[in-house]
Formats: structure tokens, C-alpha cells, sequence
């Protein structure tokens, strides 16, 4: 179960709405026949959030971690 903290109670709606979704385009309808862009921008990057946040508790993202580490060594080397 993905668990986000420190969520506004319109934020808790949106992710609300979008796990009312049955896949991706039903999500991605659903954020551009939102009321406001302020909710479209919101959404979108809640989904983005959500996303990553299941791929952590799959374990996809230790797939990444090496190409993480290497670019954060880089940017940290050229300041």
C-alpha cells in the first residue's frame, strides 16, 4: 500500500480520484477535465509521485541506484 504524508485535503481528493481510475488514460482523462490548471498541475504531479512510489515498493528503482549515485557524483564534482 503506498502511503504519502503531509498531503493538503484537496491533494488526498485528487489521489482519491485518480485510484478510482481503472488504468493510465482513465488517470490522464480524468487530470485534464479538472476544474482548474492549478488541479491539472496537482494531479499530474501526484501521479508522477504515485508512480515512482509503486516502482520503489516493487523494487524497480534499486535498478536506477547506481546511475543515481553516479549522477549525483557528477553534479556534486562540478560545483
Amino acid at each position: 500500500m503506498i502511503t504519502l504524508q503531509g498531503l493538503t485535503q484537496r491533494q488526498r481528493q485528487l489521489c482519491d480520484l485518480m485510484w478510482s481510475c481503472s488504468d493510465l488514460k482513465q488517470v490522464q482523462g480524468l487530470i485534464r477535465a479538472l476544474p482548474t490548471l492549478e488541479d491539472q498541475q496537482q494531479a499530474e504531479t501526484l501521479m508522477q509521485v504515485l508512480i515512482h512510489e509503486s516502482l520503489e515498493q516493487q523494487g524497480a528503482m534499486d535498478d536506477y541506484a547506481e546511475d543515481c549515485n553516479d549522477v549525483i557524483v557528477r553534479v556534486s564534482s562540478s560545483r
